[in-house]
């Protein structure tokens, strides 16, 4: 999916988990979540991680290991590891599995155990559909911002 959409889906997550931390915390379990919504593309040379960290995207193809529940409980666990805490893990985990799902509606799909069948939907990333759930995800991300939902 687009890069956009994943982000958006971070925020919607965020709000969703922002209630749970502590006023200092926020902006952490902020950088979690979106960190875990856009750290599957790392795989991608032209990402926001994969411009950083060339190396995993000349290892993994893009939507291969990285792209699979194995490496969600790694970077999970890694989360974790480094925080101890479990809101943290689960926001970024949600985000990361949130990333997985939205990448399997499209036509590239992905291998969520990297090996055996894959995941396929029925759209482009970029298309209307991603650029529909990504205003959806930006209008009820505000509507909550608001109260009003």
């Amino acid at each position: 999916m687009w890069a956009a959409t994943h982000i958006a889906m971070g925020l919607y997550l965020f709000l969703m988990f922002e209630r749970l931390a502590t006023i200092e915390n926020r902006l952490v379990l902020f950088l979690i979540i979106i960190a875990g919504a856009i750290l599957p593309d790392i795989d991608i040379a032209t990402s926001t991680f994969g411009k950083r960290i060339k190396i995993v995207g000349e290892v993994f193809k893009h939507r291969g290991f990285i792209h699979t529940i194995f490496a969600l409980i790694i970077f999970s666990l890694l989360v974790h590891t480094i925080w101890h805490n479990n809101i943290y893990t689960l926001g970024f985990a949600l985000a990361f599995l949130f990333h997985l799902i939205l990448d399997s509606f499209t036509k590239a799909g992905i291998k969520p155990f990297w090996f055996g069948w894959k995941l396929k939907g029925f759209t482009k990333t970029g298309s209307v559909v991603d650029k529909f759930i990504f205003v959806f995800l930006v209008i009820v991300s505000v509507l909550i911002v608001f109260d009003i939902i």
